[in-house]
């Protein structure tokens, strides 16, 4: 005997699962995008016409980046950030004595924008020294000819 297929009016696709899957995805893209927008940091490095050029001999390299107009916290590592105060250059101090307890070699590379001011760059150079760390480097780009 067959059986009569069921009425297809009575039959309905529930969509609110999806959207609301949908909507969870184009606000977590949303996030990603603006979390890697905040990583990227754009400096018009200095160009010396003298300058030494010291081959990287360290495997292991740290990149401290001083960020232009943000006078609260205008050192950076990777996602961290420093203020330029005794406190902030502590706590840099320190996440620097962590960085070189793992990896003795380090090599401190200190990226700043071209028209910088030097009193924003010198305490960071303090605080690095602070550390104890005798490897650092000014990040510069050739001279143009």
């Amino acid at each position: 005997m067959r059986r009569p297929l069921p009425d297809s009016d009575g039959i309905h696709a529930n969509m609110t699962p999806m959207i609301d899957v949908v909507f969870l995805l184009i606000i977590f893209f949303m996030l990603v995008a603006q979390l890697s927008r905040e990583r990227t940091l754009t400096l018009e490095l200095p160009s010396f016409a003298e300058r030494q050029s010291i081959p990287i001999t360290s495997e292991s390299q740290l990149v401290i980046n001083v960020a232009p107009g943000d006078d609260l916290t205008p050192w950076r590592i990777a996602h961290l950030a420093f203020s330029d105060n005794a406190q902030g250059r502590r706590r840099l101090a320190e996440v620097l004595q962590h960085a070189q307890r793992r990896q003795p070699d380090l090599q401190v590379l200190i990226r700043a924008d071209r028209v910088e001011q030097y009193d924003r760059v010198h305490p960071l150079m303090d605080a690095v020294a602070e550390a104890g760390i005798t490897e650092v480097g000014l990040v510069t780009v050739p001279p143009e000819r």
